[in-house]
Formats: structure tokens, sequence, C-alpha cells
């Protein structure tokens, strides 16, 4: 459920809003939920028949259910990130960082949620959730910085 988080707060940052699409606190609202693929920067019901069951480990309560996905949704997966790298790597660097500065400020901005996510997906105590989260925007802020540390005025292979 994180990676489809994390993934959705990327796209939300691309797009700029002042809160996520989706509350993140709505996994936790339903008895069961199956959490969708993100395909095309939108959530798609998977049509498998399988399904993991996610469970709070301290509670054992179930959380979520993931589905295997069929080869067909996986082949989708890939195009899909294929066709998104073809427009990412156009993206001049300067744009790319103030897009990853805006999901930096979502992650700030919902590091509450994140942080009782992490804890009830995870079994991580508060404090360890939110080394996770604090550790998380240090990355974002290092991949951030690269243009500043980077001799002369081209950085390749960032795509």
């Amino acid at each position: 459920m994180q990676a489809a988080l994390f993934i959705g707060m990327l796209s939300a940052a691309r797009r700029v809003p002042r809160r996520l699409p989706v509350p993140v606190r709505s996994f936790y609202n339903v008895k069961e939920v199956n959490v969708p693929n993100w395909l095309n920067g939108k959530p798609v019901q998977s049509k498998s028949t399988e399904w993991v069951e996610h469970c709070n480990p301290a509670t054992l309560e179930l959380i979520s259910r993931v589905p295997n996905s069929t080869p067909e949704e996986m082949q989708a997966a890939v195009d899909s990130a294929k066709k998104a790298f073809e427009s990412w790597r156009r993206v001049p660097f300067s744009s790319r960082v103030r897009i990853m500065m805006r999901f930096m400020e979502l992650i700030r901005d919902n590091q509450a949620e994140l942080i009782h996510d992490i804890t009830t997906e995870h079994g991580k105590t508060i404090a360890d959730a939110t080394g996770e989260i604090v550790r998380g925007m240090e990355v974002v802020e290092h991949a951030c910085s690269l243009s500043a540390r980077a001799p002369g005025g081209m950085v390749s292979g960032l795509a």
C-alpha cells in the first residue's frame, strides 16, 4: 500500500494540488479493501483472482488485500512506466527539482497520516516511523541538490 501511496503522491506532486487527491486515511475506514494497481496515473482494480492479505503485525487485523497481478496487468504497468519515462526524460532538471520539492512538501503536509500508516502496516514505533519520513525527505532533498553539486553545466543520466 505504501508503494501505491508513494506513486500517488509523486503523481500528485506533478499536478501540484494542495492535499492528496484521495485521503490517505480512507484505507483504514473500511474493514477490507482491495489495493488497486496504478496505471497511467490512475488507480485500476486488478482482475486477479489471487490476493495477498496485508495485516497489521501488532493486531493481525486485516488492512488490505494486494493483488497478484495478472501477466497482462504486469505488462500494462511496464508499458505505462516506459511511456511515463519518455515524457519525464524530456523534463528539464530544474523543473524536476520543483516537482520533487512539491513532493517533499506533500510528504511534510501528510506526515501524521504517513507515520500512522507506517506504524499500522509495519508495526514500527512512532519514533521509527518518524525517522523513516525524515530520511525519506532527506533523500528527496539530496536528489534536488544534485544540480548545485554537479561540475559544469550539465548533469547526464538523470532520467
